[in-house]
C-alpha cells in the first residue's frame, strides 16, 4: 500500500527551525518512526529529504511540552484522529 504524499511538505532544515530543534533532531524523528519523512524526488535515493509541516507541529509540541518520549504518543493519536 502506497502513503497519499501530504500537500504541507517542507525541507527538514525548514521544519528544525519551525520547532527550535536541530537538523539533526529531526531527522532522527524520520529515522525512528516518530516524523514520516518524504523525498522532494521519489526516484532519487538522494534527494531532499521533506516532511509534513502538520505532522512537524505535532511531533514538536509532544517533544517541547512533555520532552522526546512524548512524540511517538502524539505521532499515533494523529493517526486515531485521522489527520494523516
Amino acid at each position: 500500500m502506497t502513503t497519499k504524499r501530504p500537500d504541507d511538505l517542507i525541507p527538514v532544515h525548514d521544519a528544525a527551525a519551525m520547532v527550535d530543534r536541530s537538523l539533526s533532531s529531526v531527522r532522527g524523528w524520520v529515522r525512528t518512526g516518530d516524523l514520516d519523512g518524504y523525498r522532494e524526488d521519489e526516484t532519487k535515493k538522494n534527494s531532499r529529504l521533506m516532511v509534513s509541516e502538520a505532522a512537524l507541529m505535532a511531533v514538536g509540541d509532544a517533544v517541547r511540552n512533555h520532552g522526546p518520549a512524548c512524540a511517538n504518543r502524539a505521532r499515533t493519536r494523529g493517526r486515531m484522529e485521522g489527520s494523516r
